[in-house]
This record gives structure tokens, sequence and C-alpha cells, in this order.
């Protein structure tokens, strides 16, 4: 295996890339597969695989505390709140979601006015 820093001009770019190379056989003995097809290993005798493990951004960082927060919260009263970005808040769930494979819900109207409730039948007249 290959490992290095790289520098992408300002500090924050950098990340270290893991370069390493495997072949099939060798994944498939190491999770105890007892049989294995000969044709799929000559066909794909190793594989590259590049890793990069890069810091993650302010909201992948906060994007569970971004979720248990945000109950009730407008993206702004939340921002405020918490001395974050109000933009944090959308790009944090938006992550939360992502990673759990899970669609975002649609927040459009919680970016800065809270929705009133709409008046009953009663209270409308």
């Amino acid at each position: 295996m290959i490992a290095g820093a790289i520098v992408f001009g300002a500090p924050q770019a950098q990340f270290i890339r893991a370069t390493f190379t495997t072949g099939l056989a060798r994944v498939a003995a190491s999770i105890s597969v007892t049989e294995l097809d000969k044709a799929a290993t000559d066909m794909h005798p190793s594989r590259e695989i590049v890793l990069d493990f890069v810091e993650p951004l302010a909201w992948e960082r906060l994007a569970d505390e971004i979720k248990a927060a945000v109950d009730g919260k407008t993206d702004k009263e939340l921002a405020k709140e918490k001395g974050w970005h109000r933009s944090w808040i959308a790009k944090g769930l938006a992550h939360w979601h992502k990673i759990r494979g899970l669609r975002a819900p649609d927040r459009r109207g919680n970016r800065g006015k809270r929705q009133q409730p709409k008046p009953s039948g009663e209270d409308a007249g």
C-alpha cells in the first residue's frame, strides 16, 4: 500500500490518498469464501483501489447535531442560536440523509419565516 499527503494550494485542501492493489481471490480468502469461480479471478486478477481521506466539511461534522437540533426551528433561528452559518443547516441535513441513503425532505419553507398556522373554520369568519 502506498499512502501520502497531497496538498492543493491552500492548507484546508490537504488530504491523504491511500492506493493499494488487491485481487478477487485475496479478498474472497479474507472473508472466508471457500468456493470461487476461477473464471472470475482470471477475468479480474487485480484491481487498484484508491481511498481519499479528507477532513469533513463543517456541516458534515455537525450533521448529527443539526438533525437533533432542528426540531421545529427555522434555519435562521437555529443558526443564530448555535452560531452556525445559516446555509450549514440545509447542507448538514442533506448530508445526514445522504449518508443514510435517505431522501432529504423539502425544507424550503424553513429558511427564514416561520409558517403561520391556518385559521380554523370558526376563527376565519
